[in-house]
């Protein structure tokens, strides 16, 4: 009678113990669950404002070559002379990446363009006013 009363009590410690076990591991993987859903919010969160930034930027440059083309009859083919004639302030050509925006013109409209968060033309994250 006594060895089945010490293996119960050993069944119940053992029972617990795995229970406590299996609460810790699934506060513990909660917590990381918690941790990675930041740092994913985190980084969407730093990228987004950059994105808008720049094509706010993009756009304010597009239409600076536009107003010049329109008053000068041709498409500028420095950047300073967007900037000496006031169509656009120096900081505002430059993307939040620290690249250039550039900017060129076809028979019918202006075109400016950042290189994107890769800081790279002519890749899938350019930025252009359509996109």
């Amino acid at each position: 009678m006594r060895l089945v009363s010490h293996r119960l009590e050993v069944f119940r410690s053992e029972v617990w113990l795995a229970r406590t076990c299996a609460l810790l591991v699934g506060v513990a993987f909660t917590w990381l669950c918690a941790a990675l859903g930041l740092c994913t919010l985190s980084l969407h969160t730093t990228r987004a404002p950059r994105l808008t930034f720049a094509k706010r930027r993009v756009s304010a440059v597009e239409h600076a070559v536009t107003h010049y083309w329109l008053d000068h009859d041709r498409c500028p083919t420095k950047k300073s002379d967007l900037i000496a004639n006031g169509y656009v302030d120096a900081r505002n050509l430059e993307d939040p990446w620290g690249k250039p925006i550039q900017f060129s013109c076809s028979d019918e409209t202006a075109v400016a363009r950042s290189a994107g968060p890769d800081r790279t033309f002519g890749t899938w994250d350019d930025i252009t006013t359509g996109s």
